[in-house]
């Protein structure tokens, strides 16, 4: 799956109706997404793309580097999605789909997301405006990769609300938490490229206050755990997959499937590791091992303050599979 092909040379518009499994990944930033992403994108069948939200802004805008090391409007993969989807990165329906899926940053449009997040409704519910180019983004993606599933691990529950109200996008959800003193410690820490340079110093990457932190992170995994409950999918604790992928990769693939992926991480990835995600930070060889610095590197306030105020809440989430009702 590291390698792109399309198998379709046809360059005509998807259709509006497709039946496209989606497996989204919420939870709080920095919490070892790309990581999972990448380890899922190794199953057959499965495509990691990255934080999809940001091919707008991080791709079509910026133009910053895939994870395959190449300038996104360089990269075959992407080159052939866009043209698929909207006939080019440059063409206005390309343009205008950008401008209206970047407003979801607007304070205008996070109130009113941030409502469909909490009903979470499927196939229904979001202004056309919205999912009329996801549709054709995530068809063209299934179609250039040859996947069954896409892996996006966009993380918000606004966006992945509004993945689940797109027509003919089946929405899996997999709320992954990581205890956020390791958040806050990896947000001290820059994000890298393929190439192992720096990337941009952004809000996303400043020390922020620990009441921000701690507060996203409670209302991310407090929708995902509502939808969870309601909807079916998987609560993962990071802690727990850093040391066994095993029980999700069963839960989530299947017993098969996950002895694949798990054979391919014992063996050495290789070229399997080089994906095509947007935004995350780039993974090295996908070499899986707990890290828990921030217990000394972290300040003592910060790790002290943030252990206080998550305390409850990380006692109370586990890793486990919830059924749909």
């Amino acid at each position: 799956m590291g390698e792109f092909s399309c198998r379709s040379k046809q360059h005509g518009r998807p259709a509006l109706t497709p039946d496209i499994t989606v497996l989204y990944i919420a939870g709080h930033g920095r919490s070892g997404s790309t990581l999972v992403g990448s380890v899922l994108g190794l199953a057959d069948g499965y495509v990691y793309v990255g934080e999809a939200r940001d091919v707008w802004r991080d791709g079509l805008i910026a133009n910053e580097n895939c994870g395959c090391g190449q300038k996104f409007r360089d990269c075959p993969f992407w080159t052939a999605v866009f043209e698929r989807a909207f006939g080019g990165f440059d063409t206005p329906e390309a343009q205008s789909a950008g401008r209206r899926i970047n407003r979801i940053n607007s304070w205008r449009e996070k109130l009113p997301l941030l409502w469909l997040a909490w009903r979470f409704p499927r196939g229904h519910g979001a202004s056309n405006g919205y999912t009329r180019p996801l549709t054709k983004l995530y068809t063209a993606i299934r179609d250039v990769s040859g996947a069954s599933v896409i892996v996006d691990t966009s993380k918000t529950m606004r966006y992945g609300a509004l993945v689940a109200a797109t027509p003919g996008l089946d929405v899996k959800l997999t709320n992954l938490i990581r205890d956020p003193r390791g958040i806050m410690f990896s947000r001290l820490q820059r994000a890298r490229y393929r190439d192992g340079s720096l990337k941009p110093s952004a809000s996303g990457y400043r020390q922020s206050h620990v009441f921000r932190i701690i507060g996203k992170w409670m209302l991310r995994n407090a929708l995902a755990a509502r939808v969870l409950r309601r909807n079916g999918g998987v609560r993962l604790r990071y802690e727990d997959f850093v040391k066994d992928q095993g029980w999700y990769l069963r839960t989530t693939l299947g017993d098969e499937a996950a002895k694949n992926v798990v054979r391919k991480l014992a063996e050495g990835t290789g070229r399997d590791a080089v994906q095509h995600q947007i935004a995350g930070n780039w993974v090295r060889e996908l070499k899986i091992s707990p890290s828990e610095r921030w217990r000394t590197e972290l300040p003592w306030f910060q790790r002290s303050l943030a252990g206080v105020l998550s305390a409850p809440l990380r006692c109370l989430y586990r890793s486990q599979a919830f059924h749909t009702r």
